[in-house]
């Protein structure tokens, strides 16, 4: 198993993650800063108190189906494997993982370990457990380079789309790709691509020995690991058709297509950011892609800290108490 972290490690990731805070902070305030000297703030201010409390709602059943598909890949996946976990029990997790992934930058590796020990106290097996989790990943990066390369088609029809940003999207695709690919490969020849490179790094030994055990321990047929990409692209779907959703609400149009292309460009730009919650980033390229799409700085910024309420804000309280009722239920029954 991996070996505890040392204190000056512990202490050196501290501050790390301190210096993205403050780094994503002064990017978002320098956002707001450029809005509100380019822009008009009280026309950004009307568009936010004028929005149709029907489409809010909207908006929130939108976020509703997405807890709902990442259950239910996560419960496909326990009934492949004769851990029939029921779908209710499951959701609550699902918040407490999205809380877990936003609040610690990396990749989705923080909520994935909170997910598999609220697991392994429902019964399941560690084996299991990990097995699931790395096949639920495999699918999230596969669905990401599909949805990738969706974004890359739509900015290649967009005349005056940068080379920079068609050369970065095409990096992503391939740094997504390779995680699913590895996988496959580590099924198929039982060791990892370029594994020898890691022979002086024991830390990443012991986490490459546990890939392949889980990798061999059940692995999900072809027909599933499909439907858990199709659940995977489905949550960014209805991520982006919250967004469009709340730019009707506040009395904008903007053609799906384009909506779409921002929101996952500022989602690639979230992910390769080391910045806790993306904050600045996902702002900054949001609004600049809906700029791109004939959307004012005002309406584009308002738009996309509504969005972000919806996806991140909100979630955070419950998320903050499951989390923390998780931990208390483990502390209670060791």
């Amino acid at each position: 198993m991996p070996r505890p972290t040392s204190a000056p490690v512990r202490n050196l990731a501290r501050r790390t993650v301190v210096a993205s805070y403050l780094f994503g902070l002064l990017l978002f305030s320098a956002l707001v800063g450029i809005v509100a000297r380019l822009g008009d703030l009280e026309r950004f201010v009307g568009l936010v108190q004028r929005v149709d409390l029907r489409w809010l709602f909207a908006c929130a059943l939108l976020q509703a189906g997405t807890y709902l598909c990442e259950g239910l890949a996560w419960k496909a996946f326990l009934d492949r494997c004769g851990h029939r976990l029921p779908l209710a029990g499951l959701l609550p997790l699902c918040l407490a993982k999205l809380f877990s992934d936003q609040a610690v930058p990396s990749a989705g590796i923080s909520g994935s370990a909170f997910f598999l020990a609220a697991l392994h106290r429902r019964g399941v097996p560690p084996a299991t457990a990990l097995a699931c989790a790395l096949y639920e990943a495999a699918a999230h990066f596969a669905a990401g380079a599909v949805l990738a390369g969706c974004n890359l088609l739509v900015l290649v029809g967009q005349r005056g789309a940068r080379h920079w940003l068609l050369a970065t999207t095409g990096f992503f695709i391939a740094s997504q790709a390779s995680v699913p690919l590895a996988l496959w490969y580590l099924r198929r020849h039982g060791r990892m691509p370029a594994e020898a490179l890691a022979r002086r790094l024991p830390r990443l030994q012991d986490w490459i020995r546990l890939a392949r055990d889980a990798a061999a321990a059940r692995p999900p047929r072809a027909r599933l690991f499909a439907g858990l990409v199709v659940l995977r692209a489905a949550i960014v779907l209805l991520d982006a058709a919250t967004l469009w959703t709340i730019l009707r609400g506040v009395g904008l149009e903007a053609p799906f297509a384009r909506v779409f292309s921002g929101f996952v460009t500022a989602s690639m730009a979230m992910s390769l950011s080391p910045v806790p919650l993306g904050l600045g980033p996902f702002e900054a390229t949001c609004v600049a892609m809906l700029h791109g799409a004939g959307i004012g700085v005002e309406a584009g910024l308002a738009a996309t800290l509504l969005l972000r309420g919806m996806t991140t804000w909100l979630p955070m309280l419950p998320g903050v108490w499951l989390v923390r009722r998780e931990m208390r239920e483990a502390g209670d029954n060791p």
